[in-house]
């Protein structure tokens, strides 16, 4: 019994095999995601699989383990998948990611009259579409770092088999946004809106669009797949926004942290950036089952220190409930409620609160792997 690597361009694939036999595999995407302003170097698991016959023998945990392993080795700071239910906790997985469904009527939706126009998506606009998205979600945990060198196109919608179709918004020459939406789905699926700067005018303009498209479809509701706090979200609450906001239990967008030194170093400048305003000075110890991590801070200053001796405050925390913290997917008030997190003294709550504020977590439909 032996896993064997085989690499290809950003992805490693796993393979266990039995007698010779291929049983069980699956494939290490290497990606830059994004934690606040800082970017990690993230490992996401896909392609989870094993031969029907083979089934039930422990395989897939093997190459699960394994591949914690090879992360590990190969410097990846935290690793994300999205998985079947109650499967997926037992590698230190905890969920990371909420869904955010938005609904719209077409017919509350304005017929606005501007100097924009659209045109489908093409290569030619492939630099002015990235540098809006990477300007847009600059400071939005979760998102993917997509690059001139490896990012081409949409390359699936809302589903795995779906595909997404693609419009830009141009002022003139210069696009100005993008609507990203499933092809031919019903009702109407928006997976991904772009804009350079928010303003009325535009975001008027990209729900007109919207709207004609829908009515192209004869959709009358139109869904939006986009994180409620985005300035465009919040533009469509004038026109009877519903929103839902799900948090799946041990399912679906799913994170750990892989190397905890690593993590947090790069995170340094993020975490330094939340203290501003703070009035508060000491070590803060966090001791988890992977490792442990301690930071010297006063006031807004924040340096990781190697050495966890005179904290003022310890958390004893699972790493993957840390994750949570660090994704802003739960609170601290929140996470200090569970039996297996402990913090020693209560007056560091508050600056627990400024480090690892809940926030609105997103993974681009698109780039989901």
């Amino acid at each position: 019994m032996e896993i064997k690597k085989a690499r290809q361009e950003r992805a490693t694939k796993l393979t266990l095999f039995v007698g010779g036999e291929p049983v069980s595999h699956l494939w290490v995407i290497d990606y830059k995601m994004r934690i606040g302003s800082s970017i990690v170097r993230m490992g996401g698991i896909a392609g989870v699989w094993t031969e029907e016959k083979h089934r039930l023998k422990g395989y897939a945990s093997r190459v699960l383990n394994y591949s914690l392993e090879f992360m590990r080795e190969e410097g990846y700071d935290v690793s994300l998948l999205f998985g079947i239910p109650n499967f997926y906790h037992r590698f230190g997985y905890a969920t990371v990611l909420p869904y955010y469904t938005a609904q719209l009527e077409t017919e509350h939706l304005p017929s606005f009259q501007s100097r924009f126009k659209a045109e489908p998506f093409g290569p030619k606009f492939r630099g002015p579409l990235l540098h809006i998205y990477n300007h847009n979600n600059a400071t939005r945990t979760g998102t993917l770092v997509r690059s001139p060198q490896e990012w081409e196109t949409f390359t699936h919608g809302s589903g795995w088999s779906s595909k997404a179709i693609a419009y830009v918004i141009l002022d003139g020459e210069e696009v100005v946004g993008y609507i990203v939406a499933d092809e031919k789905d019903k009702p109407f699926v928006i997976i991904e809106v772009g804009y350079n700067e928010p303003s009325s005018e535009l975001f008027s303009s990209l729900l007109t669009q919207i709207k004609f498209f829908a009515e192209e479809r004869n959709s009358p509701i139109i869904h939006l797949s986009l994180p409620p706090d985005d300035p465009f979200m919040e533009f469509c609450q004038r026109y009877d926004l519903k929103l839902t906001i799900e948090f799946p239990f041990n399912r679906d967008g799913m994170g750990r942290i892989v190397n905890l030194e690593t993590l947090f170093s790069k995170i340094q400048g993020t975490l330094r950036n939340r203290l501003l305003g703070n009035n508060l000075g000491g070590k803060l110890a966090i001791r988890t089952d992977i490792g442990e991590i301690s930071m010297n801070i006063q006031e807004d200053m924040l340096f990781i220190s190697p050495n966890l001796d005179n904290s003022t405050w310890v958390l004893t925390i699972p790493q993957n409930k840390l994750m949570q913290l660090i994704m802003g997917y739960r609170s601290v008030d929140d996470i200090l409620l569970d039996e297996d997190v402990h913090l020693n003294n209560s007056q560091g709550i508050p600056l627990l609160r400024r480090l690892f504020p809940k926030g609105f977590p997103h993974l681009s439909i698109p780039d989901r792997f």
